[in-house]
């Protein structure tokens, strides 16, 4: 979002006084003489860059700011501000931390990161922009300091406060106690606002008081600690509690016992809680925290946490026989427990309940017992998978099986029957076969190559990572000749893996794709060294900027082609954002939702499919599959969009279990201001494991987008997946 005139005017003016202060009391620490090129080089350079246009490379833009003087600067930002290139923006930015230490540079070029830091629209351009500015070890600081004390996208501002943390010095514990004690580094000024007055200054953020806590702790007194320990934000309390343990603070125990016995503390906080209670108390406090953790109340995420913590305790043998006695008892939640707190136990009493849960009712109690047998060696195993091979009753189940299965197999009959899965009509068994396949080596080859062949996006993607994994260089050019026919997601998935495998930079361009590989490939061609690669993906990401597409959802590029957009219709959403100012108020979450849904609907290429999923209670989809893009179907979605409204629960995981029939949608966008709270399943943790399955071999992208807070939930979904995950207030 665009900072206000009023914004824009004060971080200019106090950028210029505090880099006077930053330069003027640097010490030591003086502007480093530099040696320079020739002028008629950089004449050269200049014009070199500028005569390119938007073809113009990483490198031409390197060329001239090597000669890090004035004149070099002042053509770069010239250019940043005429080009239209957000490849050449973002190279610009890339560069200029080059300036941080050249005298008479310095202003204007961090001038500019922070200005770009905080005001530009595209994600990745801010993205680079607050890192060049963190890269500026030495004026960067007071930089950072603005915009955390800025009316800046929150984002950004908890980055911000990060970065200054990692370049932090002892006289910033003053500013980092204002911001725990006010939640932004300035005395926030209240008053009754006149006409046509600005709001009052920037909307303090609990997550900075979080930060700013954390980077003070170690130095607060007892007493401040003590007083930290009662806060209102949990986050705060707990690490407080963690900080007074540390020191051997007498009654921390009762104090630890309160968050793990609140139910309206959140999980990680009670499960900090009980790491302590646990070291402290030891067998006493695991009994206590199993009773606990297998109520149906206690958040899955916290039950699991519980089992890990005893695992590892697990030596003991009081909390070893406590295990032992719950074990294979009980309902779901109880069995869940124990197989996970068991993981470290080696006894016999555990074979016999553990292969009597391969006929549990539950599906995961089931796969949970399997897993645990194979772990442990069990005899009966291999005879007790077929047999639950042999009854499953979809798909899926039967290639969660099949991997099982595979721990006991080998041989050619064996590869002979993953063959055949592969040939099956079943996704999930189909792709589960390749990944196997593709194990036992060179010789599968032509088996996994051909599936790059099939019409599904899924078994293509599988067969394409399975070909990066089994790194046999002459693979290369099979991927290179099937490149051109990919569309959407598909396409830039292909141009990634031959980057990790070649390192070589032509994205997702077949043409130069195929020219390279008749020049530098065959049967004798070796992958990229590790070493290597990593050299290479720093210029790959700002190359990526080469080949984005206008479309965005919430500032999320849209690469795919085959999309769908899961949109929170709950009653929360009539509440409003959060305002930028203290005092100001923010739109409805839906006006917000359905202006960005219909903003990026315009967007979308000719050739996407896509979908709409609204959710409260129920889900309401717009169409029961995908739909390809036309002018007509573009339209009435949009009369769609304008007719939902906010009310009812939040039945997150109804969405994506509608979702994840059609298979083939290649990527999702969730938007959603609230935990779940009605569904089949609405604890956070069963949901993310339930959608871990469903994509584990079909490699669907989840970008989530919180309004309004946090949500574990969503930013689980998008980091298993590869997805991008943001906050709006």
């Amino acid at each position: 979002m665009t900072l206000s005139k009023v914004l824009f005017a004060s971080l200019l003016a106090a950028s210029s006084l505090l880099l006077f202060v930053a330069t003027s009391e640097a010490g030591p620490s003086q502007p480093r003489a530099v040696t320079m090129p020739v002028l008629d080089d950089l004449d050269e350079a200049i014009d070199e860059l500028k005569g390119k246009g938007t073809l113009a490379e990483i490198e031409d833009v390197k060329k001239v700011s090597a000669f890090k003087n004035r004149k070099a600067l002042d053509a770069l930002l010239d250019l940043y501000g005429t080009t239209p290139s957000a490849y050449i923006r973002r190279s610009i930015l890339v560069v200029l931390p080059d300036y941080d230490r050249v005298e008479g540079c310095d202003g204007d070029a961090l001038q500019l990161l922070m200005s770009e830091a905080v005001g530009n629209k595209m994600l990745e351009l801010r993205k680079a922009a607050l890192e060049g500015l963190t890269g500026c070890r030495e004026h960067g600081a007071p930089y950072l300091r603005m915009i955390v004390d800025s009316n800046a996208e929150d984002e950004i501002r908890y980055e911000s406060l990060e970065a200054h943390v990692s370049m932090r010095e002892a006289d910033d514990d003053f500013w980092y106690r204002r911001i725990y004690k006010y939640g932004v580094g300035i005395e926030p000024v209240e008053k009754k606002k006149k006409k046509g007055e600005e709001d009052q200054g920037p909307a303090p953020l609990n997550r900075l008081r979080t930060i700013a806590f954390d980077a003070i702790a170690g130095k607060l007194e007892l007493k401040e600690l003590q007083v930290a320990a009662e806060d209102v934000l949990g986050s705060i309390r707990i690490r407080a509690v963690e900080e007074l343990y540390s020191r051997g603070e007498k009654k921390i125990d009762k104090r630890a016992a309160e968050v793990f016995d609140d139910n309206n503390e959140r999980w990680q906080n009670r499960a900090a809680a009980a790491k302590i209670l646990l070291d402290l108390e030891g067998a006493k406090f695991a009994k206590a925290a199993i009773k606990e953790a297998t109520k149906s109340i206690t958040p899955g995420a916290l039950r699991m946490n519980v089992a890990e913590l005893l695992a590892d305790a697990s030596n003991d043998e009081d909390i070893a026989k406590l295990i032992l006695k719950g074990f294979g008892k009980g309902k779901s939640p109880d069995k869940l427990f124990h197989l996970r707190a068991a993981a470290n136990l080696d006894s016999e009493k555990l074979q016999k309940p553990t292969i009597k849960m391969f006929k549990d009712k539950d599906r995961e109690v089931v796969e949970a017992a399997v897993d645990f047998a194979i772990a442990h060696n069990y005899e009966e195993v291999e005879e007790a998978v077929k047999e639950l091979f042999d009854e499953a009753e979809t798909s899926l189940e039967r290639s969660i099986l099949l991997s099982a299965l595979g721990k006991f197999q080998g041989g050619e009959a064996w590869r002979s029957q993953l063959k055949g899965y592969i040939d099956t009509g079943e996704p999930e068994m189909r792709n589960t076969a390749l990944v196997m396949l593709s194990e036992y080596g060179k010789s599968q080859l032509p088996t996994i190559v051909a599936a790059l062949d099939h019409e599904l996006w899924s078994t293509r993607l599988v067969s394409l990572k399975c070909i990066e994994k089994m790194g046999i260089g002459s693979a290369v050019g099979e991927v290179i000749a099937r490149m051109e026919i990919q569309t959407g997601r598909m396409k830039v998935e292909f141009g990634a893996s031959l980057f990790r495998m070649t390192g070589e930079l032509y994205g997702s361009r077949y043409q130069p794709w195929k020219a390279w590989w008749e020049d530098k490939g065959g049967d004798d061609y070796k992958m990229i060294t590790e070493s290597k690669l990593k050299l290479r993906i720093e210029e790959r990401e700002i190359r990526k900027l080469k080949e984005l597409t206008s479309a965005r959802f919430f500032g999320i590029q849209i690469d795919s082609e085959r999309v769908v957009f899961i949109i929170d219709v709950s009653g929360s959403m009539s509440e409003l954002t959060r305002g930028k100012y203290i005092g100001a108020k923010g739109e409805p979450r839906m006006n917000l939702a359905t202006r960005e849904l219909n903003k990026c609907l315009d967007q979308l290429s000719q050739e996407s499919f896509f979908n709409i999923v609204p959710f409260s209670s129920d889900v309401a989809p717009y169409s029961k599959d995908i739909v390809q893009w036309t002018p007509e179907a573009l339209v009435d979605a949009k009369s769609f969009v304008s007719k939902l409204g906010a009310g009812g629960g939040t039945n997150l995981f109804g969405s994506l279990e509608f979702v994840f029939e059609d298979t083939q949608v290649d990527t999702i966008f969730i938007l959603s201001d609230g935990e779940p709270s009605v569904g089949r399943i609405q604890d956070s943790s069963g949901i993310r494991s339930e959608v871990a399955k469903w994509n584990k071999n079909r490699e669907v992208k989840i970008h989530s987008i919180a309004i309004g807070g946090s949500l574990q939930v969503l930013e689980w979904l998008a980091e298993d997946s590869g997805g991008t995950y943001v906050r709006f207030p």
